[in-house]
């Protein structure tokens, strides 16, 4: 991969290796040392992991980095710090500190396995961290939102991060979590289960209730017919019987008024028939009364 600026830290046998021509990145070793020497550009730093000021090594001058700007990629000195503070074009750059900053600049950004992508910014990754908000954060984050907060660089502080108390709690409670989530979801199965058991056993008793309830309805069903049919064929014979004595009441009283007009013209006899026949018609006639009630 050709780069566009060869800026290359190398650890070498205790040395680091700046070269400034441009190059195709391999595995350099110190047989191929030359290749990428410029006179006037090959330092030689004692062993150390501390990272140098980029500005400081372009002209010529070894100066240990006091901070990383997170913009342009570059680790400053004290003096380049101040002056990129100062300057119109970079005032507002985020600057790390130098316990926060990054141990070593990569030649690339794939050196730092850094893929996964902000949320925010989906085309920028996750570079650093907030201890203060708990928060992931790509460059644009820390451009854009201007961070006051001291942040810290995800390659530097994920070295040791595995073997952390964190990460120990972190787990922790994701396994407790999934625990929990598990514990949970048989729980509901099981109420589920319940919910299934109670819904069947509340059908059956309304099932039960209503066989109870039409055979109750059946029953009284039949009663009542049963009685109304009773009631009926009584009514009838009631009925009869006194069509019977109308007619035997009409047939008497005819022949009480035949009897009357035939003895018109004895005077005693149509008197006792006369009272005979008025003692029957009341008689009679407060039966035929009763009857009609």
């Amino acid at each position: 991969m050709l780069l566009k600026r060869c800026v290359l830290y190398i650890n070498i046998a205790g040395h680091i290796i700046i070269c400034f021509q441009y190059h195709f990145t391999k595995n350099i070793t110190e047989r191929r040392m030359a290749d990428c020497e410029v006179p006037g550009h090959l330092f030689r730093i004692p062993d150390t992991d501390a990272p140098y000021c980029q500005l400081c090594i372009e002209d010529g001058d070894c100066v240990r980095a006091e901070a990383y700007c997170t913009i342009d990629k570059e680790f400053l000195c004290a003096g380049c710090s101040n002056a990129h503070r100062r300057s119109k074009t970079t005032r507002n750059h985020p600057l790390l500190d130098k316990e926060s900053m990054p141990t070593k600049v990569n030649v690339e950004e794939g050196h730092e396995n850094l893929s996964e992508h902000c949320d925010k910014h989906p085309r920028e990754q996750i570079k650093y961290f907030c201890p203060e908000h708990q928060s992931l954060l790509c460059g644009d984050c820390v451009a854009l939102d201007q961070h006051m907060c001291k942040l810290e660089s995800i390659s530097n502080v994920s070295f040791s991060f595995k073997d952390s108390s964190v990460y120990k709690d972190i787990k922790s409670q994701i396994s407790k979590l999934a625990e929990d989530a598990c514990q949970t979801a048989s729980a509901v199965e099981t109420k589920a289960m319940d919910v299934d058991d109670s819904e069947r056993n509340e059908k059956e008793k309304v099932s039960e209730f209503q066989s109870k309830v039409f055979a109750y309805l059946k029953e009284k069903f039949q009663n009542l017919t049963s009685h109304i049919t009773t009631t009926s064929q009584e009514f009838k014979v009631k009925l009869i019987c006194l069509q019977e004595r109308s007619k035997d009441t009409e047939a008497e009283a005819s022949g009480l008024k035949v009897d009357m007009e035939e003895n018109e013209n004895n005077n005693v006899v149509l008197f006792i028939y006369a009272h005979r026949a008025k003692k029957e018609s009341k008689y009679r006639t407060n039966f035929v009364k009763l009857r009609k009630k």
